[in-house]
């Protein structure tokens, strides 16, 4: 994919995600629409499961129900979920084809837990992804992560709501204070 395909990949992403966000939209807020995004891209369902994952921080499979299973590492940091699930999202943006599941490979059908065996299974055959594959679904992720983040620092933190009594106490207070003038 040339540079100026993978700019305007990255825009027209960028602003379908934006579409799906509101003002005051947190980083779990922002996974879910994500996964919203996939399924519109995708054209069909996708499940995403935070897992305790080992050598991995994700993977994605297509069962043979059709679904898709986005398998994210359950960091404590939901930017740091983001920014794998954004990687996930990539490697289909840019073509790259999920691992397809065998139905005998999935006794729980995958979600909502996930067995270390099917993790291992699922990761062994994702992993025939080229390095460079890898690379290029990294690239995109970051970008994607950059805009949206830079969208969610750009929000204004509205102040918390102050009831007329608490407000009357913090201006009795500040008048108390400016009528004693300097402390010594």
């Amino acid at each position: 994919m040339s540079r100026r395909q993978q700019r305007k990949l990255i825009a027209q992403a960028t602003r379908d995600l934006e579409d799906l966000l509101t003002p005051g939209s947190t980083y779990r807020d922002v996974c879910e629409a994500v996964r919203t995004l996939m399924e519109r891209y995708m054209q069909r369902p996708v499940l995403v499961d935070y897992a305790t994952l080992q050598d991995i921080t994700g993977v994605t499979a297509l069962l043979a129900d059709g679904r898709c299973v986005v398998v994210v590492a359950a960091f404590d940091r939901w930017s740091q979920r983001l920014l794998v699930l954004l990687h996930e999202f990539a490697h289909y943006l840019l073509g790259h084809m999920p691992a397809a599941v065998d139905p005998q490979d999935t006794p729980h059908q995958i979600a909502p837990h996930l067995s270390p065996r099917l993790v291992q299974i699922l990761a062994s055959r994702s992993a025939c992804v080229e390095e460079s594959d890898e690379h290029a679904a990294e690239q995109l992720a970051d970008e994607l992560f950059e805009r949206t983040e830079r969208r969610l620092e750009q929000e204004p933190e509205d102040e918390p709501p102050v009831s007329d009594s608490l407000a009357r106490v913090a201006e009795s207070l500040r008048a108390g204070l400016n009528s004693r003038g300097p402390r010594r």
